[in-house]
């Protein structure tokens, strides 16, 4: 790990005051395995140990995570917590370089401790919390294992210690020839894992059998860098699995190829994706009958968005005097537009209807929301002082139909406007500002937040065929988000809060998947999530349809 800190954030460090007398605790003589996980105690720097025949559990950051189970220390109170929780995590095996000896000495732990809300007297257990490395242990005696954080436990000659936890168990992909840089990325069509590998390699791997990997491009040089920010860029669409990567700098080229089913490429225009060139960015939008694309600069004024109609090699611009489009204005922005982190805020399609926003260059007006219809090229204003906004298609009243909606926020409420009455309700009078959205099936999730909070409202009964709907839940998260296979994801990025444990959240159909994996690179297909753990070098992977929690 590169900053073990991160392990001690919700670590005991015990003083001298709070342990007693140093005594001696063994390497399990036993195999152990921890929810199909088997633990190699040779060289982890917290090993599972045994004492007074029981074995110990490490209460590291990530192994009691893995198992559904989150510790908090108040360092006010002397107190250590110890709860089950609805949270999931990769497993870390904790490898260093010294191999562990045979008896290692621990101490007794004698600070407060609660689990589950019960009251532990350490001084008088049977089997008590003990010390070692500077890393609280608790036993894995059936009170623990079983009763409080209902794992599964079994004992026996040939399989050893067996405990299964009933959180839900991320799977670490063991793919060949990964890329061993601080970078590698991943994707997945179902039937095959597509990956970076070393010396600019990219692979693919069937998902019944990831170790019979094969080549199947070796990019030009600098086509991704070899430390540093990864450069290939993995989709899979309704049209295929697409790479794209680019070589050099601001004078480099990109290239995009589809990956044919035998494994072979070739280059390739089609489909939605983005792409960078000098200056700026360039995302495409592959439409029935149209393709859109939306260049953004490298400052303000800078964006344009132009579109050709099948069959047409001639463009049109989505043009008005003096107004920049698919860019957004605000007084509190300190520059441009605050995009970092913002990617699509701006520009939605629904059908051939171009939602984005746009500003007019001569004052000092906020953005506003305009429609553009591709095949009456006509434009129309929509809505004033909008920035972020989500438009979807959802249920209407008061005209018994389906219509194509905006929902908004604005001076601390949010609203929703119905293309079909033309008419805007109030959905919360009480509101954050709005950053991204999604609406799936017959609920709508925003993603809002200020200064002090992100938030992630839900409201169950704006989707299609449903009836008005109603605000019913509302948390408290991390602080970024993306929309990605048609569920809102948030995240972190970095080093977080040490009382933090939910790093990641996935949300869809009312529940909420719940990572302590702060994660990079993120990339969800049909339910299928995979990931990179910030600044490690694994791949992990999550079955979204059957991990959900209740919110």
């Amino acid at each position: 790990m590169k900053k073990l800190a991160i392990l001690f954030t919700l670590i005991i460090l015990c003083f001298a005051s709070n342990v007693c007398a140093k005594e001696a605790a063994n390497i399990p003589a036993c195999s152990v395995t921890l929810s199909g996980q088997n633990v190699d105690n040779s060289y982890r720097q917290y090993p599972l140990l045994q004492y007074r025949d029981i074995v110990y559990f490490p209460m590291t950051y990530y192994d009691c995570r893995f198992l559904g189970v989150a510790t908090k220390w108040n360092a006010d109170t002397n107190t250590l917590e110890i709860t089950k929780e609805n949270i999931s995590g990769a497993y870390r095996n904790y490898n260093w370089e010294w191999k562990n000896g045979k008896l290692n000495e621990i101490s007794i732990c004698n600070f407060n401790i609660i689990v589950n809300g019960k009251e532990i007297d350490n001084k008088n257990e049977e089997y008590p919390l003990i010390l070692f490395r500077d890393v609280t242990y608790f036993p894995l005696t059936w009170r623990f294992a079983v009763d409080e954080f209902g794992w599964e436990y079994s004992y026996d000659d040939k399989n050893g210690l067996v405990i299964n936890a009933d959180n839900y168990i991320c799977k670490t992909l063991k793919l060949p020839d990964l890329r061993t840089q601080t970078v590698p990325n991943a994707a997945t069509d179902g039937t095959y894992y597509y990956y970076t590998g070393n010396d600019r390699k990219i692979y693919r791997a069937p998902v019944d059998n990831p170790s019979a990997n094969e080549l199947i491009l070796t990019t030009a040089p600098n086509g991704y860098a070899e430390y540093g920010n990864n450069l290939i860029g993995f989709s899979v669409q309704d049209s295929g699995t697409y790479l794209s990567f680019r070589t050099g700098n601001s004078m480099g080229t990109n290239y995009r190829y589809k990956i044919n089913p035998d494994g072979s490429v070739e280059e390739s225009e089609e489909g939605n994706y983005s792409q960078g060139f000098v200056g700026g960015n360039e995302y495409i939008y592959d439409l029935d009958g149209y393709t859109v694309k939306v260049f953004r600069g490298g400052g303000p004024g800078t964006s344009r968005v132009i579109y050709y109609k099948d069959g047409n090699e001639n463009y049109s611009e989505i043009l008005a005097e003096n107004m920049i489009f698919a860019e957004k204005k605000h007084p509190s922005y300190d520059s441009w537009q605050g995009r970092e982190g913002r990617d699509y805020n701006d520009i939605q399609i629904i059908g051939n209807n171009i939602y984005l926003t746009g500003y007019n260059t001569t004052d000092e007006n906020n953005s506003s929301l305009y429609c553009y219809n591709l095949d009456t090229q006509t434009l129309t204003p929509l809505i004033e002082n909008v920035t972020n906004f989500l438009a979807f298609t959802g249920w209407d009243n008061e005209t018994k139909s389906n219509s194509e909606m905006i929902v908004y926020s604005r001076d601390g409420k949010m609203y929703r406007y119905s293309g079909a009455s033309g008419k805007t309700i109030v959905i919360n009078n009480n509101s954050l500002p709005l950053i991204r959205g999604v609406c799936y099936s017959d609920t709508l999730y925003l993603h809002t937040e200020n200064e002090e909070k992100t938030v992630v409202e839900m409201y169950l009964g704006y989707g299609i065929g449903s009836a008005a709907g109603a605000h019913i839940f509302e948390t408290t998260l991390p602080t970024d988000s993306q929309i990605l296979d048609g569920r809102l994801v948030t995240h972190s990025y970095g080093e977080t809060d040490g009382d933090k444990d939910i790093r990641t959240c996935v949300f869809l159909y009312g529940n909420t998947f719940r990572s302590s994996d702060n994660i990079r690179d993120i990339f969800i297909h049909n339910g299928i999530m995979l990931y990179r753990p910030f600044e490690e070098n694994m791949i992990v992977e999550v079955d979204l349809n059957k991990t959900f929690y209740p919110n």
